[in-house]
């Protein structure tokens, strides 16, 4: 009895070979398993493809995707021997080929390469936007919302999907530098006679019909540049400025010895206040009684005001600003209102005097009187201005500071007795300044000149008698 408990007890029962073969055959399901993940894997990996961006194509290539990959999937399934049979390998190689280059995948990617494109060069256009042409930068945002809605830019569902094509706007020129070195190049010219009483006097101006060619080439060439820059303006005529600007205009003022009108004014004032004689009002004699003068400016801003009602206008008067309040500048010139050289006018009391103001380039960027087509630092006077103001720099420590100076003018009302005072005492103060040996007023130079030549420089028949008397003037 305890031989055979002791039999059956030794008998093996093979446990640790069944374990060992339990573990052999689930080693084999793992690793066919991942055999078949890394198989399933390769094929999924071979189904990639490249789906576009932009909202219109996106949807249609990744439907036109699914479509053919369940082809593909039907091929295998109904062909066990795919990996091996050429032809069934064929039908798939062609189905993945198009998979990955159908023409919606081609037509979505080359969009969106367009659209890159176009947001990075409008993205820097708008750093500058005066040295770019943002219309059509805008027209281009329009077709790409075109191309996003019909599938193609030009907005037209019957012409099918299509490729946007882009094509960068072409950058804006220096239209000053080209119009100035057009004008550098400009040689058909005609003499003109200038009618100032001189002898053989004359300018050179540029033939009309030459310039006007030359013009219209000039805005042919940059015609969407002229329009959004000079919006609402004669193109053809701001494209004559901007080539004027570098034509040589040649001058002879003749042979005479007249001087220009404001200094024979001036001499004539001085001579007036140098006659002028104790318990006389210099204002009245020198000023209010004269048709126009040449003064000291700073007398009249002492006289009428640092700060009188003023406007600042452009070229033609089309616009008007007020400024007053701001400091007015005289020159020293005051004239009746409506005067004229042959005395044909009613005189009422009223005197227009002129001067200047300085205005910030940035209030004159505001306005328009000047623009910066270069952007900051390069301010440039607009053509509406350009016979108004000008760009001015001045030095202050050492450091050049810029400004604009804008030519201004304004009335006043001379019969106001305060006036009379205020200028009568700095004369006054004027002479007690100078040394009792020199005399207060310059003596002006007697100017010569036939008395057809006076008359043509502004002079009635009463100045001439008057300058003749004086010694101010000679006839011959």
């Amino acid at each position: 009895m305890e031989i055979g408990v002791t039999k059956g007890l030794a008998q093996s029962l093979q446990y640790d070979q069944r374990i060992a073969d339990a573990r052999w055959q689930d080693q084999q399901l793992k690793r066919a398993q991942a055999e078949n993940q890394a198989e399933l894997k390769m094929f999924e990996d071979d189904m990639d493809y490249m789906n576009a961006a932009n909202s219109f194509d996106h949807n249609i290539i990744k439907s036109e995707a699914d479509k053919t990959i369940r082809e593909i999937g039907e091929i295998v399934r109904n062909n066990p021997d795919f990996r091996y049979n050429p032809n069934v390998r064929r039908q798939i190689n062609e189905k993945k080929k198009y998979l990955k280059s159908n023409p919606h995948v081609i037509r979505g990617l080359s969009s969106d390469d367009a659209f890159k494109q176009l947001n990075a060069d409008l993205a820097e256009a708008a750093k500058n936007p005066n040295y770019h042409n943002m219309q059509a930068y805008q027209n281009l945002l329009q077709q790409k919302q075109n191309y996003l809605k019909t599938g193609n830019q030009y907005g037209d569902p019957k012409l099918g999907p299509q490729a946007f094509v882009y094509t960068k706007p072409r950058d804006f020129i220096n239209l000053s530098k080209t119009g100035e070195e057009i004008g550098n190049k400009f040689k058909d010219m005609q003499v003109v006679p200038l009618k100032n009483g001189r002898s053989g006097a004359y300018q050179t101006v540029p033939k009309e019909q030459s310039l006007t060619m030359q013009a219209e080439q000039l805005y042919r060439d940059n015609k969407e540049q002229f329009d959004q820059q000079y919006m609402g303006q004669n193109p053809i005529e701001v494209a004559k400025q901007l080539i004027r600007s570098g034509i040589e205009s040649k001058f002879d003022y003749g042979n005479t010895n007249l001087s220009d009108q404001l200094t024979v004014l001036r001499a004539k004032h001085a001579q007036d206040l140098a006659d002028t004689k104790q318990g006389q009002s210099a204002y009245v004699l020198t000023v209010l009684n004269k048709g126009q003068t040449v003064t000291n400016g700073e007398f009249l801003g002492a006289t009428f005001g640092p700060r009188p009602s003023h406007f600042i206008k452009n070229n033609n008067g089309s616009v008007k600003i007020d400024n007053t309040g701001d400091v007015f500048n005289y020159d020293g010139y005051i004239a009746d209102r409506n005067y004229r050289n042959d005395g044909k006018y009613q005189k009422d009391g009223i005197k227009v005097v002129t001067g200047y103001v300085n205005k910030p380039l940035e209030w004159a960027k505001e306005n328009n009187v000047i623009y910066d087509p270069w952007g900051p630092g390069d301010s440039t006077v607009s053509p509406d201005w350009n016979q108004k103001a000008e760009v001015v720099t001045d030095f202050k420590d050492g450091k050049p500071i810029k400004y604009v100076r804008i030519k201004v003018d304004t009335d006043v009302n001379a019969n106001d007795a305060s006036y009379q005072g205020a200028f009568d005492a700095q004369v006054q103060t004027a002479k007690q300044r100078i040394d009792a040996q020199s005399s207060y007023i310059e003596q002006p130079r007697v100017y010569e000149g036939t008395e057809q030549q006076f008359k043509q420089n502004g002079w009635n028949d009463e100045q001439i008698k008057q300058g003749v008397s004086q010694g101010i003037i000679k006839i011959k």
